[in-house]
């Protein structure tokens, strides 16, 4: 039996900007427990189901600690969906991607810092569909931007670029970049 999924207003108002044809980047940052990894599982999931052989993913800057914390969601909300592990998805954990039987792929990402990648060329190959950022702060800047300019396959689905980030609120270059921008804007 498929759950009825429950956002809160929140979430709802995210889901808007997720799904219009303008906005490129939506930030959802919050305290602890506030549905932002919820929120992230449930968008990348619904894009790999209606968008056939689309190429969707999960970024954060360590991937032991994307397949500690968001992974566990997304399985969660995948069961949630009614979605069976074997059947109508499967996770090859040694190359950090779910394959979807209608072809979508969504791929695990580790974005930290390495000095001898200033470039970020490890990234070079990589087109995404769209794509989610979790914990936003942790990130570099130019990995983040690197990692923006690879949402790019896209005409074939319709689609408009769109990347989803995630966060606590910090006083790092997110909170001028994002927040203090948008609020002057």
């Amino acid at each position: 039996m498929i759950k009825k999924i429950q956002f809160h207003v929140k979430q709802m108002e995210a889901i808007k900007y997720l799904k219009d044809d303008k906005t490129e980047v939506v930030a959802y940052l919050g305290r602890a427990n506030c549905g932002k990894s919820y929120l992230a599982c449930v968008w990348l999931l619904t894009n790999a189901l209606v968008y056939e052989g689309s190429r969707g993913a999960m970024c954060r800057k360590l991937l032991k600690n994307l397949k500690g914390s968001m992974l566990g969601t997304f399985f969660k909300v995948c069961k949630e969906y009614g979605l069976k592990r074997g059947d109508d998805f499967k996770y090859n954990n040694q190359d950090s991607i779910i394959y979807f039987k209608n072809g979508s792929e969504i791929k695990l990402v580790q974005l930290s810092y390495e000095p001898s990648d200033v470039e970020g060329e490890r990234f070079g190959g990589l087109e995404l569909s769209y794509c989610c950022i979790d914990e936003i702060s942790e990130i570099d800047k130019d990995v983040y931007e690197v990692i923006y300019s690879r949402i790019r396959y896209l005409d074939e689905f319709g689609l408009s670029k769109k990347l989803l980030i995630t966060g606590n609120p910090s006083d790092t270059w997110t909170k001028e970049y994002f927040y203090t921008r948008y609020i002057k804007n």
